[in-house]
C-alpha cells in the first residue's frame, strides 16, 4: 500500500470521526434542551440497546435490510453499472446473500 493511499484513508477516517462527533454534539444539545431527565435519555440511547440479548437481536433485525441494500448496491457498482433504485437493489442483495 503506497503512502498516498494511506494518507487518503487517514483523511477519510478523520472526516468520518468529525462527522460523528458533530452529530453526537447536535443530538446531545437536542436531548439536553428537550429532556426532563437527560442522564436517563443518554443511558437509554447508548447503553440500553446492549442490555439484553433480545435488544441486540432487534438491532441486527432492523439493520439487516440496510446491510442487504448496501450489498446489492456494491454488487451493482462493482459490475460497472449505475442504479439509483435501492428497492430493486435490496431484492438483488437478498438473492445474492441467499
Amino acid at each position: 500500500m503506497d503512502s498516498n493511499k494511506k494518507i487518503h484513508l487517514m483523511v477519510d477516517a478523520i472526516k468520518m470521526g468529525i462527522v460523528i462527533l458533530i452529530a453526537c454534539g447536535l443530538v446531545s444539545l437536542i436531548v439536553l434542551s428537550v429532556s426532563d431527565d437527560p442522564a436517563n435519555a443518554f443511558y437509554s440511547f447508548f447503553i440500553g440497546p446492549f442490555t439484553s440479548l433480545r435488544r441486540i437481536g432487534n438491532i441486527v433485525e432492523t439493520a439487516s435490510p440496510l446491510m442487504f441494500t448496501a450489498l446489492a448496491v456494491i454488487i451493482i457498482f462493482g459490475s460497472g453499472q449505475f442504479s439509483m433504485i435501492a428497492e430493486g437493489s435490496f431484492f438483488i442483495g437478498i438473492a445474492g446473500a441467499w
